[in-house]
């Protein structure tokens, strides 16, 4: 019989293949729950490993983008422009974190939204974003529609290289959060070489996985493990998922426990997001 993480991440690569979705975002079992809002609903009972960072952002992104396009048109491109991810501590194992979306305001080719990060009834978060209103005609992803069809999982032996890569870094992240391991498993010589999987729809680096590089660079600015209490990304231009990216981090300052970073993610030179990030000493 079949694991049931690895069934998990066999289905989700099977509708990222399907519907083009962003892997990742299927992965960490993005989904509409019956509130209306967006979170982690789809991963599997036995997956108890803590959420990581990249999961949130990936999540925050998402269903903030999700509640812009429920306003402004569900099959709108809407290239997130900033993402602010504010967290209040550290998150129990196995938790499912959903994002609550306010109303978004929308003019003149802009859309900005907010909303709280909730662990079932706590409040552990907010983030908020900023989208350009692009054009129509993209598919609706799956999370978004009302009846998404049920996709089965793709067997092990009809893998892609990268997709083999990525079963095999979920399966080692025992008692640690699996993404935090994906992110590891592509960051090489201290550089970021993204594979498809880490793209979103348009074919770039997703947002969620920028943001959470941007936090990593920031933290190594510090001496000794810190955790991210708040930060905010601006993206300057697109990754391009064929050639690795580079981080830069400056601490702009310190105290007893909390610490304030700037970081920077370029890509042949040329400016790709542009952060700053408050940090507290674990």
């Amino acid at each position: 019989m079949i694991d049931p993480v690895d069934r998990h991440v066999l289905r989700a690569f099977a509708i990222a293949r399907t519907t083009g979705a962003p892997a990742l975002a299927c992965l960490a079992g993005v989904g509409a729950t019956p509130e209306g809002t967006f979170g982690l609903t789809g991963a599997p009972d036995g997956w108890t490993a803590p959420v990581g960072l990249l999961e949130i952002a990936v999540l925050a992104d998402l269903a903030l983008g999700a509640a812009a396009r429920a306003e402004a048109g569900s099959d709108r491109r809407m290239p997130t422009l900033g993402l602010t991810i504010d967290l209040a501590g550290g998150l129990p194992p196995a938790a499912r974190l959903t994002v609550a979306a306010d109303e978004p305001a929308i003019d003149d080719g802009f859309v900005s939204t907010a909303g709280t990060v909730r662990d079932g009834d706590r409040a552990v978060g907010h983030c908020a974003a900023t989208f350009a209103l692009g054009s129509a005609g993209f598919a609706v992803l799956p999370w978004e529609l009302r009846d998404a069809a049920s996709v089965d999982p793709l067997a092990e032996p009809d893998l892609d290289a990268a997709e083999t890569g990525m079963l095999a870094a979920v399966r080692a992240a025992t008692g640690s959060s699996w993404s935090d391991t994906v992110l590891d498993d592509a960051i090489r010589d201290g550089r970021l070489h993204a594979s498809p999987l880490l793209a979103n729809r348009a074919g770039t680096v997703q947002g969620g996985v920028l943001f959470a590089l941007a936090a990593r660079a920031a933290a190594s600015a510090v001496d000794g493990p810190v955790r991210m209490r708040g930060g905010h990304l601006d993206f300057l231009s697109a990754g391009d998922v064929a050639h690795p990216l580079d981080t830069t981090s400056t601490l702009l300052g310190a105290g007893r426990r909390t610490s304030f970073a700037r970081a920077e993610i370029s890509q042949d030179g040329r400016l790709v997001a542009v952060g700053s990030f408050v940090q507290h000493a674990d």
